[in-house]
């Protein structure tokens, strides 16, 4: 796949070309939809929304009939909000496990990006270990936005949580060129520190290595997308704690309570180092924030 995946070949690119928003068609889906059609605007891309029909659970003339009621309703959804009027958009209702049917069709159509919502009030409850918003993050070959909140802006205020490993680094790309004019949190815990504030927590030389590393790793992203490294007027804050990653990454973006977490994630495969699918889980299910994964 090409475009947004490969940021040496798309420097200077911004904009999405193609969007699959994955609906459930429950009352929070609109939270999805109301995003991806502002993302869609903002760069002209293509969008389509599809609903999977479990065939499982009904029989076959029931299951045709919800294929038939679910086209329906999203057609009128897309004529009601009128951005078929502006942007091209498709609907496609499509038989099968729900969390298949979004990733296949996300290869198909050569998606940049996923949208989806979950079906309740994230602020209550998390419920997402085991949905399939978590199986679609972790099969997805395209990066994934979990909507948790309204789309009453563009997203203006970013939190992106990095180690050294490559997930990370085009989790970072994605949004430096997503989001140009957003301003960014770059947070790093390195686990083998004990618990403190900073680098002053992390005084092992292996540690303070890793820190130079990630340092140089965040002002080289940043210059690519012609901004400035950490420090300067459009470059980004440092956030470098030691700590389990899991808590504290929960911990500081309740204290900066950014319009959008970013982060990289194995999925499945996993190695040892920081982001392991069970962090991504973990944040996914806990932060009410807007989340986008990016899987390697």
């Amino acid at each position: 796949m090409t475009g947004l995946h490969d940021p040496e070949t798309t420097k200077g690119n911004s904009g999405l070309r193609r969007i699959l928003v994955a609906s459930d068609l429950t009352a929070y889906s609109d939270r999805a939809f109301d995003r991806a059609v502002m993302l869609a605007d903002e760069s002209r891309a293509t969008i389509r929304f599809l609903h999977a029909v479990d065939p499982n659970l009904l029989p076959e003339s029931y299951v045709r009939s919800d294929i038939r009621q679910a086209q329906e309703r999203l057609e009128h959804e897309v004529r009601a909000s009128g951005v078929d009027e502006r942007l091209d958009v498709s609907v496609k209702v499509i038989s099968g496990d729900a969390d298949k049917v979004v990733v296949e069709e996300a290869q198909t159509m050569q998606a940049d990006l996923i949208v989806m919502g979950l079906s309740h009030d994230a602020t209550l409850t998390g419920m997402v270990r085991g949905t399939t918003i978590d199986k679609v993050v972790r099969r997805a070959s395209c990066p994934v936005l979990v909507v948790k909140t309204r789309a009453r802006r563009t997203y203006a205020s970013i939190a992106a949580a990095v180690d050294l490993a490559e997930p990370s680094r085009r989790a970072l790309d994605f949004a430096l060129r997503l989001f140009p004019a957003a301003q960014f949190t770059i947070m790093h815990v390195d686990e083998t520190a004990r618990v403190g504030e900073g680098a002053d927590s992390i005084s092992s030389p292996a540690g303070i290595e890793r820190l130079h590393q990630i340092e140089d790793m965040v002002a080289a992203r940043f210059a690519a997308f012609g901004r400035g490294g950490p420090g300067t007027k459009d470059g980004p804050t440092l956030r470098l704690k030691g700590g389990r990653a899991a808590n504290v990454l929960q911990e500081q973006v309740g204290l900066l309570r950014p319009d959008l977490v970013v982060m990289g994630t194995h999925g499945r495969t996993g190695v040892s180092n920081l982001f392991l699918g069970s962090v991504a889980e973990t944040l996914l299910e806990v932060l009410p924030h807007d989340m986008l994964v990016t899987r390697s």
